[in-house]
């Protein structure tokens, strides 16, 4: 038996022999609290990340008072923002959450988790992945040149109109030659 193996052995021998519960799966499952299969739209997103909608059925013997939902950063375990799920009626939550950016060269999953909030605690379960695309995007080319400046007297200003060359201009003065000086 593997070092590793032996200290598993010895923390749930002690946790069965004082009645521990070691995982949040087991504190939900004392609770009544059970998580149904979540269906994730989309399931695959472009590398720049994105929003997926989570939906999911919660039961509870206790009063679910919140259910929120996040995505982990692609290939971590770093969390991207929460959002709160909304109660559909009977039991079935959904919302949508962003999915954040795989910065990798290539493909990546982003694990979703759903936390429910009751009366005896918070439990979080992961719920499903989202596969993010591979980040195809050189990072040695250099970025667009900044907007041309035009002179007016002693300022410097940005273009202010787009359009063919003959209408682009720093404002009415300028198209009309005159300066403030």
């Amino acid at each position: 038996m593997t070092r590793r193996s032996l200290v598993a052995v010895t923390m749930l021998t002690a946790a069965a022999l004082t009645g521990v519960m070691l995982a949040p799966q087991a504190e939900a499952q004392r609770g009544g609290l059970t998580f149904g299969t979540a269906t994730l739209t989309p399931k695959r997103l472009k590398s720049i990340g994105g929003t997926v909608t989570v939906r999911l059925k919660v039961t509870s013997n206790v009063t679910i008072t919140g259910v929120r939902s996040r995505a982990s950063v692609p290939g971590t375990l770093n969390s991207g923002p929460a959002a709160t799920l909304t109660d559909n009626g009977r039991g079935v939550f959904s919302g949508s959450i962003q999915v954040p950016a795989n910065l990798s060269k290539r493909e990546q999953s982003s694990s979703v988790f759903v936390s429910v909030t009751t009366a005896n605690g918070t439990t979080e379960k992961k719920v499903g992945t989202v596969k993010l695309r591979a980040n195809t995007s050189d990072p040695s080319t250099p970025p667009p040149p900044p907007p041309k400046k035009c002179k007016m007297g002693n300022q410097d200003q940005k273009p202010t109109e787009p359009g063919p060359p003959r209408a682009r201009g720093c404002g009415v003065l300028a198209q009309f030659g005159a300066g403030l000086n």
